[in-house]
């Protein structure tokens, strides 16, 4: 007696796009946000502002506690150039504009260290962490 055994083969082939990361997400509509001034070239800290601004703003900070963090460090960090360059304000509004965006820098790494805590893949969550320091 003899039995056949038929293999199957798939002619379907699934082939993967090159880039697998995910498009990001139209701008958010509703987000408030406030008129951010635009920097001249001799003001580095404002053009470091609005850098910042303009990547945060095409993410909405809704439900995103990392992206709100980011855009309030954007706005003082405008608010800093603004007080460098003798706009207004006291030595102490510039202490304590420096504190409270040292203060938006540890949130932002705080929450980051959390998200990538939460990796599922060990090598992802280990770069994501090297990253992060």
């Amino acid at each position: 007696m003899h039995v056949k055994i038929h293999i199957w083969r798939s002619t379907t082939q699934t082939t993967l796009p090159q880039d697998t990361t995910p498009p990001r997400p139209p701008p958010p509509e509703t987000d408030d946000e406030e008129d951010f001034p635009v920097p001249q070239a001799n003001q580095p800290i404002m053009m470091a502002a609005h850098a910042l601004h303009m990547e945060a703003k095409q993410w909405s900070s809704k439900d995103n506690e990392i992206i709100a963090a980011a855009k309030k460090m954007a706005l003082l960090m405008a608010k800093l150039s603004q007080l460098v360059r003798g706009e207004g304000g006291t030595k102490r509004d510039l202490i304590a504009t420096a504190k409270s965006i040292a203060a938006s820098s540890e949130e932002v790494t705080r929450l980051a260290r959390k998200l990538a805590g939460e990796c599922t893949d060990k090598k992802m969550r280990t770069v994501r962490l090297q990253l992060i320091i």
